[in-house]
């Protein structure tokens, strides 16, 4: 495949997966009768958007604002899924939206409410008199509350499909953290269907580094060149070389500017160069009818490279997908460049083989290089640190004399998060 053809697929792929990403990334409604709409949705905090919903449809200007019993959920992008159920207890009937934290056979929903007094040292405290309640919606549809004071002994007498003692021993804890209450559920719904989807939906504790945070480490990467210099191309249309191939390493820093474009610099040792897989024959160069002259070249350059690129993140949980668009500035430290030519002399009685290193005109390759920079990567966190694998193209502009000067880079890092 050509450089030009892989570029153009690796554009249309970007064109195209952006396209699609503007309707996942979008705030939706669902109706009464099961119908998705999308448009924005005013993001009030959870005490507010459990009573009502404002909701901007198509980007006009008609605001329209729902109450639990006009629809059966929605949906805020990068923050929650917000469903209609009736609220327990009430002395009336009275409906809200309850916030899920997980989804799956078994679902975890939560409820925020402001309170005039209340026990500050309980899961459900959130400061300023404002507390969260839990509930565990069953297989059935019915929704159980997680008594405050309570969480372990309740979930003890819910979750009571899953024998596995590592499992069992977590609900002894009497200190159930929301991240780890929402671990136990997923964990519970995977328990007891292996094949299960379930997963934290709750934005808000899925482990990703927030806007603003960095992370910095070190990759190692293959490297195939496409490089070959302009004069030594004249030489003939049909040179042969092959590409120079090597291992790379260094470091990066990276720093999150929105929640999905990070913006990245790295410093990188690199090598880049060729050599001719057959030697040319040039038979305008006989002197005599017995001799046969043979050309052959190679070169390898050692640089350092600073590559600063932005990425666009789509997050899923724990894993990132990125695609990196921007530019490289090199250093060119040292080059080996060799020409040769190895002559054949025939003889009646022998054969002689003359080879030596001859003069050149050649343009010794220049101080700085630049390049585009294009590619695509996955990212998983683990937390504190992350591993990146990813694949990228450069292409040189503005730099050395070159018939030909690009680098395919695959490679593999990793990082921490700070």
């Amino acid at each position: 495949m050509s450089k030009i053809s892989i570029r153009f697929s690796l554009f249309l792929f970007c064109i195209i997966y952006l396209s699609a990403e503007v309707k996942s990334q979008s705030d939706f409604i669902v109706s009464a009768q099961g119908d998705t709409i999308y448009g924005k949705i005013e993001n009030r905090g959870d005490i507010l958007n459990s009573k009502s919903v404002t909701f901007l449809r198509n980007e006009t200007k008609n605001n329209r604002t729902f109450y639990p019993k006009d629809i059966d959920s929605y949906s805020i992008a990068g923050y929650g899924v917000y469903k209609t159920f009736r609220a327990l207890n009430a002395s009336e009937e009275q409906y809200l939206f309850f916030k899920e934290i997980v989804n799956g056979d078994i679902k975890l929903y939560s409820i925020t409410k402001r309170l005039d007094q209340g026990d500050t040292s309980n899961l459900n405290y959130l400061g300023d008199v404002i507390y969260e309640f839990f509930f565990i919606q069953s297989i059935e549809g019915e929704l159980l509350s997680l008594t405050p004071d309570k969480v372990s002994y309740d979930l003890q007498n819910i979750l009571t499909n899953c024998r596995d003692q590592s499992f069992l021993r977590r609900l002894n804890d009497s200190n159930i953290s929301k991240k780890e209450l929402a671990n136990i559920v997923v964990d519970y719904n995977l328990c007891i269907d292996p094949n299960s989807d379930s997963k934290i939906t709750d934005q808000t504790l899925i482990t990703s580094p927030k806007a603003g945070t960095t992370s910095f480490g070190f990759r190692t990467s293959f490297n195939s060149t496409n490089f070959l210099y302009t004069e030594v191309n004249s030489l003939s249309n049909n040179f042969d070389y092959s590409n120079y191939n090597y291992i790379g390493i260094g470091l990066f820093y990276s720093r999150k500017v929105t929640k999905h474009f990070d913006f990245t610099f790295e410093l990188n040792y690199e090598e880049k160069g060729y050599s001719s897989e057959n030697p040319i024959i040039v038979s305008e160069f006989y002197e005599n009818e017995g001799e046969e002259i043979l050309l052959q070249s190679s070169s390898r350059l050692k640089l350092i490279q600073v590559p600063f690129y932005a990425s666009y993140m789509k997050r899923f949980d724990k894993l990132s997908f990125n695609i990196d668009f921007g530019a490289s500035a090199g250093l060119v430290l040292s080059e080996d460049f060799k020409f040769e030519e190895t002559i054949f002399i025939k003889e009646s009685n022998k054969d002689y083989l003359v080879k030596r290193e001859v003069p050149f005109v050649h343009q010794t390759a220049s101080t700085f290089e630049s390049s585009f920079l294009t590619g695509i990567g996955l990212t998983y966190n683990f937390g504190s640190f992350n591993i990146s694998l990813g694949t990228r193209i450069k292409t040189g502009f503005l730099n050395i004399q070159t018939y030909k000067n690009s680098t395919l880079s695959t490679y593999i890092g990793i990082g921490f998060n700070k």
